[in-house]
């Protein structure tokens, strides 16, 4: 018998943990060189970082634009900053931090921690200053309202890229976020999704993207949501948000973030979102060994492969840049790589992301990811893509693919030519 693990023990292992990954990373913090600041980027990504109360709210600040909590925002996402000026870098994150106003989070056990000096802020490691934290300010437009809502709590802004999640399911005329793997099935395991009512309509999307455009013409919209008991698991739904979009703005890049639709019916979807205005297509398979895939996924799953790569073959054959993130950390490295290779070869750029525990969710306890391991897997997917003509940085479609604030492999492609 498993007895249950309690919050305190959990962070008492990870913190164990934690100082072991680092000894792995082998990070010269005190003299750190361009490789040093790759490895630095990765355990932020993994580990998070972490800050005493009073710098967190001047870094909330200045992230937020408010003197209260922090919006709570989609995906393994904090703060954007931008680092590694020093080494002739330019590294953009979105660095996962401990909220302040919630402190049970793995990162409060980060060994990265935001130092303040002279009124600079500074990533460190065992006391080391490693580099300057140059933060990107919150959007004037955080503060506005639409309808009533609060325009960051419909969209938000992730190193230029505005990401939000659109309400599928309908309950008595109200719109929801949700996904049906909660409502009636098996929720996957990494996910902390929560049903909200969201009751908000696409022209108020469009709103707000107007406001982004009007203050930063340099933005790009990425579009996401759960899943729904529809036939086509809910990507039907994401048309009408994209055309109210694309008519605020001809150029601007839009992406929709969807699972997969039938395979019967993936042309007749892909082009009308094409129709609607979409720029790049993403579609995550998350892990993809089989046997992994089902413990993690235990009801999406079920959604067939061929599903997926049927919906890439549409959208390249239709010059859509596609787009797949696969979650390292719960699956052997190696059936990581071989997905990569997998979806390369089907021309599918990777996004590989590390696992997060998200408090709520069944892997809530679970270890973080190995940044050391994350770390090689990223470089190796890089390579790969490279090879096969679909690296990082060869498409400028936008969006959360080319964001790479929550990965990096992006900063590796860009840095390290």
């Amino acid at each position: 018998m498993i007895l249950p693990i309690t919050l305190d023990e959990y962070l008492k292992r990870v913190e164990v943990v934690n100082r072991e990954f680092m000894n792995q990373l082998n990070i010269n913090s005190k003299n750190p060189d361009r490789e040093d600041m790759f490895k630095l980027d990765s355990a932020i990504s993994c580990l998070g970082v972490r800050a005493d109360n009073d710098i967190f709210y001047d870094v909330l600040k200045i992230s937020s634009g408010t003197d209260d909590k922090i919006e709570k925002r989609t995906g393994n996402v904090g703060i954007n900053v931008i680092y590694g000026q020093e080494n002739g870098l330019n590294f953009r994150k979105v660095a996962p931090v401990e909220k302040a106003y919630d402190t049970k989070g793995f990162t409060s056990r980060s060994p990265i921690e935001i130092l303040s000096e002279s009124g600079k802020f500074y990533f460190a490691v065992d006391g080391n200053s490693m580099s300057e934290i140059n933060f990107m300010d919150a959007p004037k437009w955080y503060s506005n309202e639409v309808n009533g809502v609060k325009a960051s709590s419909i969209l938000q802004n992730e190193l230029g890229n505005l990401m939000g999640t659109i309400p599928l399911i309908t309950k008595e005329g109200a719109g929801y976020q949700t996904c049906i793997y909660i409502e009636n099935e098996v929720p996957c395991n990494f996910c902390g999704l929560e049903s909200k009512k969201k009751d908000l309509i696409p022209t108020d999307y469009a709103e707000v993207v107007k406001m982004a455009l009007d203050e930063n013409s340099n933005t790009t919209v990425t579009l996401t949501a759960g899943n729904t008991p529809t036939k086509n698991r809910g990507i039907e739904y994401y048309s009408d948000f994209v055309k109210a979009i694309r008519k605020v703005s001809d150029n601007i890049p839009i992406e929709v973030e969807a699972s997969p639709p039938t395979k019967q019916d993936s042309y007749k979807i892909i082009e009308e979102l094409l129709d609607a205005g979409i720029t790049s297509y993403m579609s995550n398979l998350e892990v993809y060994d089989k046997v992994a895939r089902k413990a993690a996924l235990p009801a999406k799953s079920n959604i067939p492969l061929e599903d997926y790569m049927k919906s890439f073959d549409v959208a390249n054959s239709l010059y859509l840049p596609t787009y797949s993130v696969l979650i390292v950390g719960l699956e052997d490295k190696s059936s990581t790589i071989d997905g990569v290779e997998f979806l390369a070869r089907n021309g599918v750029t990777t996004v590989p992301l590390p696992f997060k525990p998200v408090q709520g969710a069944e892997y809530q306890f679970r270890t973080p990811t190995n940044p050391a391991v994350f770390a090689e897997v990223s470089i190796q997917a890089v390579e790969i893509m490279r090879d096969y003509g679909v690296n990082p940085s060869a498409r400028s479609s936008g969006g959360c693919s080319q964001c790479g604030g929550c990965s990096v492999e992006c900063n590796r492609d860009r840095n390290f030519k």
